[in-house]
């Protein structure tokens, strides 16, 4: 990594984004889609302030799987069990 790179990664690691003014929160998000268990909310900053761009159901569990070499089910259904659900069902 060069210096110029180096640069430009240390800036990007101390850039802060604003939290106020995101549209919704994760709990009125997920009321919009009833029956999902799982969404990865994906949220971007414009100009105009924040964007819900869109939802991914069963959000990076693929990726954790390919990244570890291995499922990992068994340890999805433990973490989901101890989960409390934030809509009634």
């Amino acid at each position: 990594v060069d210096a110029e790179q180096t640069g430009y990664l240390r800036s990007l690691l101390e850039f802060n984004l604003p939290r106020e003014g995101v549209p919704l929160s994760d709990k009125e998000a997920a009321a919009k889609v009833p029956g999902v268990k799982i969404v990865g909310w994906d949220f971007a900053h414009t100009d105009d302030g924040w964007v819900l761009v869109e939802g991914n159901a069963m959000s990076q569990i693929g990726v954790l799987q390919i990244a570890y070499q291995r499922g990992m089910r068994a340890d999805f259904e433990r973490f989901f069990r101890k989960m409390k659900p934030i809509l009634p069902l």
